[in-house]
């Protein structure tokens, strides 16, 4: 409930905004967004450097090379 009062309220204020600053604010969101997602990326990079390393322990284990 608390989140769509957040979003219509966003939403409303938003629409109010003259073009110019309406497109700021979105390119700061836009920004936002990307700097998340590339957050996201490196985190899932490091898991899969994490579970490589650990996948080569074990072969080397297995196989004793």
């Amino acid at each position: 409930m608390m989140l769509s009062t957040c979003t219509h309220s966003k939403a409303v204020f938003f629409n109010q905004l003259p073009g110019g600053e309406r497109s700021i604010f979105k390119a700061i969101e836009d920004n936002y967004n990307f700097e998340r997602l590339q957050s996201k990326l490196a985190q899932n990079s490091n898991n899969i450097n994490a579970m490589e390393g650990d996948l080569n322990s074990v072969l080397h284990i297995l196989c004793g090379a």
